[in-house]
Parts: C-alpha cells; sequence; structure tokens
C-alpha cells in the first residue's frame, strides 16, 4: 500500500489533481508543510498557485470574478461598502489583531503569505488610488495610480501598506478608508479611496501599530491634483467626496448585517470579553 502511495506522490498530475481537492483553501496553504514534496508539487503548479490567488488566473470572463476568501476573512474591513466609514482604530478589530493589542507576528512579518496574495482572480493590473481632503478653505482631490505587471495583478501588499501608512500619517486628520471594484469591458478595476479632514488639532494613534516589517519606506505614490483643486468648479470650494463600487453584498462583499456583527465582536475581544484564539490557530493559515 505505502508503495502505490509513494507512486500517486512522486507523480506530479497526480498529486496536484488530489490538491486541487483541498476546500477551502487554507486547507491547501497548509499542506504546504506535510512535507517538501507537497511544498514543491504546490509552489510549482500554475494551477495551484492560481488556486490559492498568489498566480493569475488566464479567465476572459472580465466581470464574473471571484474575491480571494482568505483575504475577505482576516481583512474584512477592506470589503465593505462606502455607507461604513473605516479608520485606523477599526483595523484594531480584525480577529488576527490579539486581545494584548499587539500584532500578530505572522501576520506583521515580511514574509507572510498574505502579502502576495491577489485580492481577485481575475486580477486587476492597476491600482488606482483617489486622495481627498477637506478643510476650512476648500476641498482638493488627487489622483494616483501604479501598475504590476511584473506580479501579473494588485496584491494585498500595496493595499495594506498604503492604507496603514495613510492612517497612521494622517491620524490627527480624522482619515478613512475604502476600496471600490468596478465592472469594465477590460475587466476589474481596483481604485483604494483615502480622505482625510484638517484640523487645527487631533491626537496621535494609539497602540498597536500594524505596519508590517515588510512595508517598504521608499515606497510612495506620485499624486496629481485633480479637478478638485480647482475650487471654483466646485459650489463653495466642496467636493461631493462619494464614491461607489460594484462589490455587492451578492457578489462576496460584507453586508449591513456582517459588518455590524464583525464590529460588535471586534470591539468585545479588544474588552477582553471572548477568549483569545490560541496562538497556532491563529497563525495557521500563513504559515508555510
Amino acid at each position: 500500500m505505502s508503495c502505490a502511495r509513494d507512486r500517486v506522490f512522486s507523480t506530479p498530475e497526480l498529486l496536484e489533481a488530489i490538491l486541487i481537492q483541498l476546500t477551502p483553501i487554507h486547507h491547501l496553504l497548509q499542506a504546504q508543510r506535510i512535507s517538501r514534496l507537497f511544498q514543491q508539487a504546490i509552489k510549482s503548479s500554475p494551477t495551484l498557485q492560481q488556486q490559492l490567488f498568489f498566480r493569475p488566473s488566464t479567465s476572459r470572463m472580465t466581470n464574473d470574478w471571484a474575491l480571494n476568501p482568505l483575504l475577505r476573512r482576516y481583512f474584512l474591513p477592506w470589503f465593505v461598502g462606502p455607507q461604513h466609514g473605516r479608520n485606523y482604530d477599526t483595523l484594531k478589530y480584525m480577529e488576527w489583531v490579539s486581545n494584548s493589542q499587539t500584532a500578530s507576528p505572522a501576520f506583521l512579518r515580511a514574509e507572510a503569505s498574505w502579502r502576495n496574495m491577489l485580492l481577485m482572480q481575475p486580477s486587476p493590473r492597476e491600482l488606482k488610488a483617489v486622495r481627498w481632503m477637506h478643510c476650512q478653505e476648500g476641498d482638493s482631490e488627487e489622483h494616483a495610480s501604479v501598475k504590476f505587471e511584473d506580479v501579473g495583478g494588485v496584491t494585498m501588499r500595496p493595499v495594506y501598506d498604503i492604507t496603514e501608512s495613510f492612517l497612521r500619517d494622517q491620524y490627527e486628520s480624522f482619515p478613512s478608508f475604502g476600496l471600490a471594484i468596478h465592472d469594465s469591458d477590460d475587466g476589474p478595476q481596483m481604485m483604494l479611496v483615502l480622505k482625510m479632514t484638517l484640523q487645527c488639532c487631533g491626537s496621535e494613534p494609539t497602540e498597536p501599530v500594524l505596519k508590517s516589517h515588510g512595508a517598504d519606506e521608499n515606497f510612495r505614490l506620485e499624486w496629481e491634483c485633480g479637478s478638485g483643486v480647482a475650487l471654483k468648479e466646485w459650489p463653495n470650494g466642496r467636493l461631493d467626496m462619494q464614491w461607489t463600487t460594484d462589490l455587492s453584498e451578492e457578489r462576496g462583499g460584507v453586508g449591513e448585517a456582517e459588518w455590524e456583527e464583525w464590529r460588535s465582536r471586534g470591539r468585545a475581544k479588544l474588552a477582553g470579553e471572548v477568549p483569545e484564539r490560541k496562538k497556532e490557530e491563529e497563525n495557521e493559515d500563513w504559515e508555510e
């Protein structure tokens, strides 16, 4: 029996056929820890890498896209609609942030798997960004974009790092963020929305600091002035600052009930009202 098993496992096509049946995908991610044979089989298979959202799919169905279920679970605030505000403190509710208010080392390490994961399949090759600023003198609007042709699509690395850096650096300006996904003839488009309101006084972010150890301090978006800078084009110098998304609840987005339940659970966790998950369980999806 062991000889037959070994022959199956040593045949790449058969092992791939077995591994592709593993669901949900975190089981496939964990399978890399079984042996070097399994790890090599998973890392060398284009099909399995696509299933794990490490490699872009070749699908031509431009508006039939799927979200990365692991990123949606662990980074839920990025998958909520525009009707809900999110700031730096909201990030503390993510389940991988412990009750001791220190971020899990497995998530913040530079080599964490999630940093190289695509947010969706098929994946946009460009991340657009808009930054809105409100102040007494008027509002302003800036745009930026960065392309990811070399990795085949937008990964969670820039989306998280840009958002976390903005929320932390502009904490005293009451910043908020959102992620818009739009259908187009060329496939899904992705835009990061950043808002802030300048005040005469503010406060510094409280712990935990959620900066990833893999964040590139030299990575900066090249912002260009948008139409909002020309205040005469807007009534009283004010921008609408509204955004939309095609990521509905029916297409995998976070609905009202789930959002409120998630926030309540997060608040209770930080208050120490619910048991802390075991470290090995909390980190299991991201260790290879």
